[in-house]
Formats: structure tokens, sequence, C-alpha cells
């Protein structure tokens, strides 16, 4: 450990502020707008029953829920509907179009501050108005946009450079930032959710992984045989607890980070196919991947 306090601030701005292929920004911004879209495509038939003045949680309730000056669907299609004389509802449905609209605009790397910033306030406005359906995915969509704000996405083969409004760039500091603050968001997601786990004894005898599978909005096989096989669940709750904890230690490792890589990805497709949670699982491999994609890739020897 160096003796000067200057050379310890000095190696960890070397390493924070390191230089980056920009292509996983590509990834990011595509891999982000997709999830966008796809929400789009999920919600469209049904958003007035989870969004709508009058749907399973109506405005008026969600509002007085929501903090003050927070974006609400309401509001939004509120000005819109007066603004253009038209009904609430559609007004709402207009809305939705339009975060569609932003994220296609996002894929493509068009106008990619502004989009970006349009996907950010309308993805937390459904946040806001459907604060009683919520989980995860929302969160973390909400995170992956919140840094998006900031992040370079318009340098890497974007509709902005063939407008002249950005440069291509290979590499670059920004990139490397961007990938650094994702890398140590998600060491602490994992580390914090693995610790917790561990405070309680239901994921340390296998009791949390049989509950879920029992439960009747994730029960998509019937899995009742494993009480005749109680190690199957305590097996696989260990295992959660060692990816999860190992997660901060072994993705910085050099060729061990592609095995962990790979378990994380295989942990979340499996909370995919058995419990349903597809988009919370696609989130949480996005933002892996890209964190320590290149990594990943350059420990391969795939990039040569």
């Amino acid at each position: 450990m160096p003796n000067n306090p200057g050379s310890l601030y000095q190696r960890l701005f070397n390493f924070i502020e390191v230089e980056k292929p920009t292509y996983p920004l590509l990834f990011y911004r595509t891999g982000l707008a997709l999830i966008c879209i796809g929400k789009f495509a999920v919600l469209y038939h049904n958003f007035l029953i989870f969004y709508g003045q009058y749907g399973l949680i109506q405005w008026s309730i969600s509002k007085v829920n929501a903090y003050p000056y927070a974006p609400h669907i309401g509001d939004y299609s509120i000005f819109l509907g007066r603004f253009f004389n038209i009904s609430f509802d559609d007004a709402a449905m207009l809305v939705m179009k339009i975060f569609f609209c932003s994220s296609l605009c996002l894929f493509f790397g068009l106008f990619t501050r502004l989009s970006t910033f349009l996907c950010f306030m309308l993805h937390l406005a459904f946040i806001n108005t459907g604060s009683g359906i919520i989980y995860g995915v929302e969160v973390f969509t909400q995170l992956a946009l919140f840094y998006a704000l900031f992040f370079p996405l318009n340098t890497t083969y974007s509709a902005d450079m063939v407008l002249g409004l950005s440069k291509y760039k290979k590499e670059s500091v920004g990139a490397g930032i961007a990938i650094r603050l994702v890398q140590f968001q998600m060491c602490l997601v994992y580390l914090s959710s693995g610790i917790e786990k561990c405070l309680g004894i239901q994921w340390l005898n296998g009791e949390a992984i049989w509950r879920t599978m029992m439960m009747p909005i994730f029960k998509h096989y019937d899995f009742s045989w494993m009480a005749d096989y109680p190690y199957i669940p305590l097996i696989i709750g260990l295992s959660v607890l060692i990816v999860e904890i190992g997660y901060v230690v072994f993705m910085w490792m050099k060729n061990v980070r592609v095995w962990w890589l790979g378990m994380i990805i295989a942990l979340h497709l499996g909370i995919g196919i058995f419990m349903g949670m597809w988009f919370f699982a696609l989130v949480m491999v996005f933002l892996s991947v890209f964190a320590f994609g290149d990594d990943v890739i350059k420990d391969t020897g795939l990039n040569t």
C-alpha cells in the first residue's frame, strides 16, 4: 500500500478514468431501447387497465401516493388532452406512443439526448402512476435510463453522427467511466442482495427456493416433487448466495469472470424460465454484460 495518500488517490482516479472502446455503448443504447420497446409491446393493448384514468389504480389515488411534482401519467394526459381537445384516455395512449417513438429514436441514436430524456421522464411517470404494480424490472430500467442521460451514447454508430450532431470515437474516457460506473453499481447490487439473503435462514436451508416454486404467481411448472428431495432447493439456494456474493470478487479476476458472468446469466435465465420474470432477467443480464462483457471478450481473445 503506498505511503503517499496522493498516490492512492491517483491510482483510484486512474482506475475510474480509463479509456475504453465505445462499442459497449452501442450495446447499451440499443439494448436499453429494446427493453423499452418490449415494455411498450407488452403493455400497449392493456395500457389503460394499468395506467388509465380509471385503471387498477386511479390517477387520483396514485397521484396522492407520489412525491410532489413527480412525473405522472395523469398530468401529462390532462395537458395533452386539453391541448389537442381529446379524451384523457386517448391522451394517455398518446403518452405511450410518445414513449415508443422516443425508444425508437434512442435505438437508432437519433437526437439521442432528447430521446433519452423523454424515455427517462415518461418511464418515471409510469412508475409513479403504477407504484402498486411495479417490481425490480422497473427500478433497474429506470436506473439504466438515468445513467443513459450522462453516457455518450451518440458517439458510436448513431444517426446523430450521420446528421453531424456527434463525432465517432473508437475509444473514449467517457465510455470507460460509464462502464466503471455500472460495474460498481452491479457489484453493490449483488453484494447487498446476497448479504440480505444471508441474514435470514430461508436461503440457507432452501426454504426460499421451495416457497418460491410453490407460490401460485410463479408456479409455471410442478415442483412439488422437490418435497422428496430437500437437498435440491438447499443446493440451489446456497448456489445463488455464492454467485451473488462472489460477484463482487470474481468479476474482477481475469479468466475467472467469464465463468462468473456465465453463472449470472444462467441464474437470471432460470428466473425467466421458472418464474416467468423475463423482463427482470433480461435487464439484469443486459447490465452485467455491458459492465463486464468487454473484459470477458478480452480474456477469451475474441477481440483479436
